[in-house]
């Protein structure tokens, strides 16, 4: 397969799960700015600091509330990162590989953003941010759904789930870490987060009804029977480049194994030896690094 053309599959799926991952951090912060004294400045920011677009806040000279947040983050086309240009940027990328997918993938991704060019503010306030955030999280079910089961096991289903599952990864840390930054152990957002990430029932079928963060960190960093876990994601990542295969990624494997044996022989107890949010950080350069070396070895050149 042609560089080109991997490059444009993986981050077309790349960009339609962060456009949901980017909507489940979202509906946190919001869920989280309905319990008095929860939401602080700092976990307002930390969708602008993840995405690096904090300046271009600051620089529309609007006060940093949750719907100034919100709208920013969701429709705001200036917004390299929001919702809106994730879904514009994975439908021109499925644009210019649409004889590599199927029809289905194409007709599903290309509905997706019709629809979201028609939203307005009026009428995502009318309906409630929830309730956007909602349909996005859906489309992307759907348009992982149809890839599913539509697809040829080939270079292009590959690509496509190497950039589904590093997004994946990339977005449980970031979400646990900007819980991590805001409150204390004990606090009624644990629950929200375990919920904004569909792992409630998963938690409660472990350890019951407490709520304590070691166990939460265990179950969204080294439960591999949860699928948005960091260990489910290296895993799923670490076997589809094997599939890939090719001298130019022995670099690439090496990074994703050492990782997998990382979350695969470890214990809580030494991963939050130097506290949650340092391991998070920890944790983040390494999937940087992987997500660098995918780029050099497959996605650049001819």
């Amino acid at each position: 397969m042609l560089s080109r053309t991997a490059d444009c599959i993986y981050w077309m799926s790349r960009q339609i799960e962060r456009a949901e991952n980017y909507a489940r951090l979202l509906d946190v912060l919001y869920q989280m700015s309905l319990l008095p004294g929860v939401l602080d400045r700092e976990a307002l920011r930390a969708p602008l600091t993840i995405s690096g677009t904090e300046a271009l806040f600051l620089s529309q000279g609007e006060l940093l509330t949750i719907d100034n947040l919100m709208r920013f983050c969701t429709l705001n086309p200036r917004n390299p990162s929001s919702i809106y240009s994730c879904l514009k940027t994975a439908r021109e990328n499925a644009h210019v590989v649409r004889g590599s997918i199927t029809g289905e993938m194409w007709e599903t991704i290309n509905a997706t953003w019709l629809e979201l060019r028609d939203m307005n503010r009026e009428r995502q306030s009318a309906q409630g941010y929830r309730h956007f955030l909602d349909w996005v999280k859906e489309r992307s079910h759907l348009f992982r759904g149809v890839t599913f089961g539509t697809i040829r096991r080939n270079q292009a289903f590959n690509f496509s789930r190497l950039g589904s599952f590093l997004e994946r990864a990339d977005n449980t840390l970031r979400i646990l870490l900007v819980q991590a930054s805001s409150v204390t152990e004990g606090i009624s957002s644990w629950e929200i987060l375990l919920r904004s990430l569909s792992a409630m029932e998963s938690y409660r079928e472990i350890y019951r009804d407490r709520m304590v963060y070691e166990d939460v960190a265990e179950l969204l960093l080294l439960d591999v029977s949860f699928p948005r876990s960091l260990h489910a994601c290296v895993m799923e990542a670490s076997q589809t480049l094997e599939l890939i295969n090719g001298l130019a990624g022995l670099d690439t494997r090496r990074i994703c194994a050492e990782l997998l044996a990382n979350l695969r022989y470890n214990r809580i107890s030494n991963v939050l030896a130097s506290g949650l949010a340092q391991a998070l950080i920890n944790y983040l350069a390494t999937l940087s690094s992987l997500g660098s070396s995918v780029q050099s070895a497959y996605l650049e050149g001819v």
